[in-house]
């Protein structure tokens, strides 16, 4: 009796690791994509007051690096041509931050509107 009742125990204690293991890691999925949600929102809001005071989106602004106002951790906002053009492609015209102390980046239209999130 009492070998069934140690094998049970190691056998519950060993299921709830797992089973937390699991569900940690459903949870940080959930935080990255909570995180990338508030960077695309950060960054539309963001650009909408800059449309409101008639910034120049001509030259493809890095806004995040444009103000002091982004306090997004580990992301960044960009504004690129829509469809992309060769010239977004090219690191100069990209925010210098972005795989230096950012690993993702957020990209709008000059009209705001979401290209993509990585």
């Amino acid at each position: 009796m009492k070998k069934v009742i140690i094998v049970l125990l190691i056998a519950t204690v060993l299921v709830s690791g797992c089973l937390q293991n699991a569900s940690s890691t459903q949870d940080g999925q959930k935080n990255a994509v909570s995180s990338e949600k508030i960077a695309i929102d950060a960054c539309k809001a963001l650009c909408n007051d800059a449309l409101k005071i008639k910034w120049d989106f001509s030259n493809g602004p890095c806004l995040s690096e444009a103000t002091l106002s982004w306090d997004v951790n580990d992301w960044v906002c960009d504004i690129a041509h829509n469809p992309r053009q060769a010239v977004d492609n090219i690191k100069e015209n990209q925010c210098y931050d972005y795989g230096t102390i950012a690993n993702h980046f957020v990209e709008l239209t000059p009209e705001c509107e979401f290209i993509k999130a990585i």
